[in-house]
């Protein structure tokens, strides 16, 4: 059903993630038996609202609006090495009944986003990015503690987000941003990609 319904759409390139408690059981053998490879994990973050944490930046972060988009959309594109293609998909939300985005800011240059999404209680925190250029400056882990801390104005009990896994192999600034920022790991699921030379 999930091939059949990207294969009705030319949808060449897809992923699915698998988390812990999907069904069937047999959920990843079956996407690899339709051509699907399994590719690097994801590792779900969660925390309380309760106590945000303190992380620091010389960047001004400020929470924004529809009026910055190019800004969200320019440093999102950059900072992931994603094509122009990508920009209604980092645009779309901005503006959005529940969605809160933020940017850091380098006197007047954008240099850092990330969102919080706030449905039911309970915060998600998306689409961080930094430009290369302003790495190792406390920008991402400063706009963490802001939505954590926005989160929870907005009654939000609890908040939860995800990252690539850290192995040996590939340590992930990202998780251990997120690791300070008082978050604790609570599984890790794989991702199954299609592509065209998949299958």
């Amino acid at each position: 059903m999930i091939v059949s319904a990207y294969d009705a759409r030319s949808q060449t390139r897809w992923t699915v993630c698998v988390a812990p408690v999907a069904s069937p059981a047999d959920l990843g053998a079956r996407l690899e038996a339709h051509g699907l490879r399994r590719g690097s994990d994801f590792t779900k973050v969660i925390r309380s609202t309760e106590r945000p944490p303190e992380l620091s930046t010389d960047l001004r972060i400020e929470e924004v609006g529809p009026e910055s988009t190019e800004a969200v959309v320019g440093v999102s594109l950059q900072a992931w090495g994603f094509p122009h293609a990508f920009s209604a998909w980092f645009a779309g939300s901005l503006g959005r009944p529940g969605w809160h985005h933020y940017v850091g800011f380098d006197g007047t240059e954008a240099v850092s986003t990330g969102a919080l999404y706030v449905s039911g209680g309970i915060g998600w925190l998306g689409f961080g990015a930094t430009l290369p250029s302003h790495r190792n400056r406390g920008g991402q882990g400063a706009i963490m503690a802001r939505r954590v801390r926005d989160a929870g104005a907005l009654g939000c009990r609890l908040v939860h987000t995800e990252t690539g896994a850290e192995t040996a192999d590939a340590p992930n600034p990202s998780y251990r941003n997120m690791l300070r920022a008082g978050f604790e790991p609570v599984y890790t699921r794989p991702n199954y990609t299609a592509s065209p030379s998949a299958g």
